[in-house]
């Protein structure tokens, strides 16, 4: 962990061996394991009032460069103008421990 997470207390030949085997077998970090650690899932949510609305997918095609600039994950989700739908998706992102959320009104 201290390889993965660029920590001192590591020799540099020891480092480059332990990135060698993580690269061979394409490792990558546990997302549950960086959750009990108290880490960022580095997921945000996108909430729209419509998959299919034209203003509302140009306006999320803009935001997607900066999270994945940023090394976010974003997850879409539809509400379909009901504040009953927005409600259960925000109650599902909260057990999940989104790291933010992007809600369009109507």
């Amino acid at each position: 962990s201290r390889v993965l997470n660029n920590e001192s207390g590591v020799s540099q030949r020891t480092r480059e061996r332990v990135e060698a085997v993580m690269n061979q077998h394409g490792f990558s970090p546990s997302r549950s394991a960086r959750a009990m650690r108290g880490q960022s899932d580095k997921v945000v949510a996108i909430i729209v009032t419509r998959l299919d609305s034209l203003s509302e997918n140009l306006a999320v095609q803009t935001m997607l460069p900066a999270f994945y600039e940023q090394g976010y994950d974003p997850i879409m989700m539809e509400s379909q103008f009901s504040p009953q739908l927005v409600a259960e998706h925000l109650g599902v992102l909260k057990r999940r421990n989104i790291d933010g959320v992007v809600l369009f009104g109507f």
